[in-house]
This record gives structure tokens, C-alpha cells and sequence, in this order.
């Protein structure tokens, strides 16, 4: 599902960005990478490119558009995992960076609302990895 989900996000910025030759960008790749230390897979189209860890809650760490990469890494815990609780040594929420799910509406206000950060099996737990088969075909909205 979130492969499906990335690569909509690859074809999508083709649509919106004018191009040269946009069957050049359209040909997305996806192969295991590094980042900041991290074992991560990374999708590309040429255009946008998203860095996947994930050992630390599934999430993206970094979405890039050309050179520029727009989200924040934190320094302190770049290339670290996780304890087995999920939460550092002080019972507190690991705040990698990056993006990640986030279960909502959040908030404090009634029992309708979760009360956040995530909690540490959602967010700080590793997440498997699988690649659909080459066979699947994408679908476009």
C-alpha cells in the first residue's frame, strides 16, 4: 500500500511540473540506499525522491525535489534506532524527524480526539519491508 501511495506521490509531481521529456521522469526506481546513517530504500522519478526507513516507525525521512530537501532530520538521533521500548531512556517520544503516520483528529478536548505523540509501537518500532511483484500493475486517480 504505501509503495502504491509513493508512487502515485512520483507520477503526481510529474503532472504538476512542466518537463522536457516526461517519460524520462515517469521510469520511478526504487533500491535500498543510506541515509544519514540509516539503512534506507530510496524511490526516485528524476524529478522527486523520498528516503524510507523502516527500522524507525516506517516513516520518510527525507522528500527531495531536484537538490532540495525539505524535511527536517534530527541531528541528535540521525543513523540510531530505537530501544526495544520504542521510547528513549527517559520514557520520552524519539523524534527522528522526517514524516510519518499520525493518527487523528489529535487532541485533549473529548474521547472522540487521540491524545498524542504516537505511541511507541506505531512510531518507534521497526516496520517490515516488501516490494510488490514487477507484475502489479499502478493506478491513477
Amino acid at each position: 500500500m504505501r509503495k502504491k501511495i509513493l508512487f502515485a506521490l512520483c507520477i503526481a509531481t510529474v503532472a504538476l511540473t512542466p518537463i522536457a521529456n516526461a517519460a524520462d521522469v515517469l521510469a520511478c526506481t526504487l533500491a535500498g540506499s543510506s541515509y544519514h546513517g540509516w539503512k534506507s530504500h530510496r524511490l526516485n522519478n528524476g524529478l522527486i525522491a523520498l528516503q524510507i526507513v523502516p527500522q524507525i516507525g516506517g516513516r520518510i525521512v527525507q522528500f527531495t525535489l531536484g537538490k532540495k530537501e525539505f524535511l527536517w532530520v534530527n541531528p541528535q538521533l540521525a543513523g540510531r534506532l530505537a530501544p526495544p521500548s520504542g521510547l528513549a531512556p527517559d520514557r520520552s517520544w524519539l523524534n527522528y524527524g522526517g514524516d510519518k503516520l499520525w493518527p487523528a483528529p489529535q487532541g485533549w478536548d473529548n474521547a472522540s480526539q487521540w491524545p498524542g505523540p504516537p505511541g511507541a509501537v506505531l512510531d518507534g518500532q521497526p516496520y517490515a519491508y516488501k516490494p510488490l511483484p514487477k507484475a502489479v500493475k499502478p493506478h491513477y486517480v
